[in-house]
């Protein structure tokens, strides 16, 4: 049926040709169709933008628009409306280019009839009604190829692409237009991603694509897209091959996915094996289904043995163990996760190892399990030398304490059998006893003082030591002492070796190792000490736990004795702890060494099998500077008379009365108080000089160094020395870190006259 036209839009500048185009519908038994005539194109998009019509009669003549500018803005004003061209006889080369840019037909004035106008109107309207629905239908099947998501190309029997969908233009880089006529090799340039050759698609232009598993398309930029494709031969209408399409696929996010998973599995299964814990894959009867390395390295087995004998819950578990594995069975049903819980393995050698097992369910439609299985040997062994430092640090503790209190009772006690020793001598016997009260004292200070030492509370007085001149020092001492069947060899450095030491404690040390090497060898044997350099990474295993990166200064004192246990090393500088008897030792020498050794910032290595002897090694930290002079261990007392005044401080009053006479004796004004506030106050009321200020640094209402503090803004012509029973990190602190002038406690008169004459040096002569 043919459409009806009810709305015909004529623009004719002349309305007599209106006039008659109307007349000639009516005489074709058209009386219906509405005729709407403007005269100009203006009028005409102005009708179009507010009204609909069915087709659009074109004078190309108009006042206000002339030829092909006539057609783009009637066009354009209606696209979808058909457009019949009215031409003069002279302008149809005109029309025929109005047809190109949108028109449907054209009418040649002066040869119009009545049917031909009437037929040339519905031939327009059937034209742009086909030209719709074919638009529509090539618009579906472009959408259709741009909406896929994949690359569509068709190529003709040469295999030159006639089609390029929009996806393929996305993945290849060409355009349509670029891509038209080209050889769909070069479009679609393909290659073989692990030879990098160009990929061959097959000798049939309409034959399936023959391309590699892992085929890539470069893109016409240099990028490479991973690709999979398929070809289907295209048909005429007699079945003949005319062309094919082909279909390529981006793949590359699947590919990624693909390596991904497999790179995800290889992480796995290194971090499975790398894992320090170990870790069992088993199903729920017990069956072991994949151990990793730590798991073999546990319990001795090869992987090969642990999956064949993995055969049930029990299996190299102790039978005391049993319950603990059936009740975490339960609980990994009933919850999905057990609780973790401590057992023991039967290792390969048949030794026990005791471990932590945490229990999950992996897969439950599999039925299986992960097994977390952590050694707790190291645990164990931690656990003990925590105990052991706790015990360690409540010896130091006690012994501190014990120290602080004893050593004030020392002081009084030493003190006066001195004053006793030194005032009997007209009484023998008297005077006899007296020196056994002091002998007694003295072996009890070095007890405590030794106490203090494996404490780390002993006071150092650090300076810069020839390490080599240290021990050249000793060495006449040390062959003495080892006797002539054991030969000593000292090897100092070639170069200094400076550290910043205590010269009398780095000597004790030293005599402590070489005592203890000469009673390894009863029968005789050798004795070496060598000096060494050595720079720590800080890092490394098999170096000494606990030092610092840097350059260290080493000592070794190596015997060729009975040698010692794995045991015995265990506990060798736990004070207490010997082999000896009774009559030989204490036990405290080389918990004393090791103390005045960790209090220095250094450390101790012992290397020593059973008959094998023992190195016993000193690190130190290397110093730069120069070494200082080493004053000699006895020091001759000054005992020229003194004149000045000194403000005496201490609450214990036994051991003030004592210093208070020892220092009268040596002409002393004392000034004395029990605790810091009152020295402030008897400092306030003082007319004259105070030349010292000797303080305990321990004091009620008043510490010794806020004492100090408030005495050197009073009174800054007043030198201070402090005095304490031990000296703990307080007791450091409040003395400004060991850096004051200091005495410990108990001291002898000599020994506080010398430490009060280095805080005030007598006036020279006159």
């Amino acid at each position: 049926m043919a459409p009806a036209i009810r709305t015909l839009l004529v623009i004719e500048d002349n309305p007599g040709d209106a006039r008659l185009l109307r007349e000639m519908l009516v005489e074709d038994g058209k009386p219906s169709t509405n005729v709407v005539h403007v005269e100009t194109i203006r009028d005409a998009e102005a009708h179009l933008a507010a009204n609909a019509v069915d087709v659009i009669l074109l004078d190309l003549g108009l006042p206000d628009a002339q030829g092909l500018e006539a057609v783009r803005r009637a066009h354009a004003a209606a696209p979808h409306v058909p457009l019949v061209i009215l031409t003069g006889l002279d302008d149809e080369s005109l029309a025929v280019n109005a047809l190109q840019i949108g028109a449907q037909d054209y009418l040649v004035k002066g040869q119009i009839e009545t049917r031909g106008l009437s037929r040339a109107l519905r031939y327009a309207v059937e034209r742009n009604l086909l030209d719709g629905a074919l638009f529509a239908e090539r618009e579906r099947a472009q959408v259709t190829l741009d909406s896929i998501g994949d690359a569509v190309a068709s190529t003709d029997l040469a295999g030159d692409v006639t089609f390029l969908n929009a996806v393929g233009q996305a993945l290849t880089g060409w355009t349509l237009e670029e891509a038209r006529g080209q050889p769909i090799a070069e479009v679609l340039n393909l290659h073989d991603a692990t030879t990098r050759q160009p990929a061959a698609i097959g000798e049939s232009q309409t034959g399936p694509l023959d391309l590699p598993g892992d085929a890539i398309l470069f893109r016409r930029d240099g990028g490479e897209i991973a690709i999979e494709g398929s070809r289907a031969p295209i048909h005429d209408r007699d079945g003949r091959s005319v062309g094919a399409v082909i279909v390529v696929r981006d793949v590359t996010e699947r590919r990624g996915a693909e390596q991904a998973m497999w790179q995800s599995q290889l992480r796995f299964r290194r971090l499975f094996d790398a894992h320090t814990i170990g870790i069992a894959i088993a199903d729920l009867a017990g069956r072991t289904l994949e151990v990793n390395n730590a798991y073999v390295a546990m319990l001795g087995y090869s992987r090969s043995e642990l999956l064949a004998r993995g055969q049930g819950w029990n299996d190299l578990t102790p039978p005391e163990y049993h319950d603990r594995s059936e009740n975490a069975l339960a609980e990994l049903l009933a919850t999905g996760v057990a609780e973790p819980f401590e057992k023991e393995y039967i290792r390969a050698d048949g030794t026990r190892i005791p471990v932590l097992v945490g229990v999950a369910m992996l897969d439950a439609s599999e039925s299986t399990c992960i097994m977390y299985i952590v050694d707790l040997s190291a645990r164990r062994l931690l656990e003990d030398r925590l105990r052991h430092a706790q015990k360690m640090e409540a010896i130091g503790q006690l012994a501190g304490g014990v120290a602080h209190d004893f050593n004030n009772l020392l002081t009084v006690i030493l003190g006066h059998a001195n004053l006793l020793v030194d005032e009997l001598e007209a009484h023998e016997a008297l005077r006899e006893s007296a020196e056994e009260i002091r002998e007694a004292g003295n072996r009890a200070v070095t007890m405590t003082r030794q106490l203090l030492a494996f404490s780390h509370r002993q006071v150092l007085e650090p300076k810069i030591l020839d390490l080599n001149a240290v021990v050249a020092t000793l060495e006449g001492l040390l062959r003495q002492m080892v006797g002539e069947d054991v030969s000593l060899l000292v090897e100092p450095l070639p170069e200094v070796a400076l550290v910043l030491a205590d010269a009398g404690q780095v000597e004790q040390v030293l005599m402590n190792f070489a005592v203890n090497a000469r009673d390894a060898m009863p029968e005789g044997g050798a004795l070496t000490i060598v000096l060494g350099t050595v720079t720590l990474a800080g890092t490394g295993s098999s170096e000494p736990r606990g030092l610092a990166a840097g350059p260290y200064i080493t000592v070794s004192v190596g015997d060729t004795g009975s040698g010692m246990t794995a045991e015995t090393k265990e506990h060798l500088f736990e004070p207490f702890f010997t082999t000896k008897s009774p009559e030989q030792g204490t036990g405290l020498g080389l918990a004393t060494a090791y103390g005045i050794v960790k209090q220095s910032g250094g450390d101790i290595r012992v290397a020593s099998e059973p008959g094998e002897g023992a190195i016993l090694t000193v690190y130190l930290p290397r110093v730069a500077g120069m070494a200082e002079t080493v004053a000699a261990t006895a020091r001759i007392a000054m005992r020229e008379p003194v004149t000045e005044t000194l403000l005496l401080v201490e609450d214990d009053a036994a051991v003030r009365r004592l210093t208070k006479r020892i220092l009268e004796a040596r002409g002393y004004r004392v000034i004395e108080a029990a605790d810091g506030r009152e020295a402030l106050n008897r400092a306030a009321a003082h007319d004259g000089l105070i030349d010292l200020l000797l303080t305990d640094v321990v004091l009620p209402h008043l510490g010794g160094r806020e004492l100090a503090r408030q005495i050197r803004v009073l009174r800054p012509e007043t030198a201070i020395v402090y005095m304490s029973g031990f000296a703990d990190d307080t007791v450091l602190e409040e003395t400004g870190g060991g850096q004051a002038l200091f005495i410990l406690k108990p001291f002898t008169a000599d020994g506080l006259a010398d430490r009060l004459r280095d805080a005030v040096p007598p006036a020279p002569a006159a």
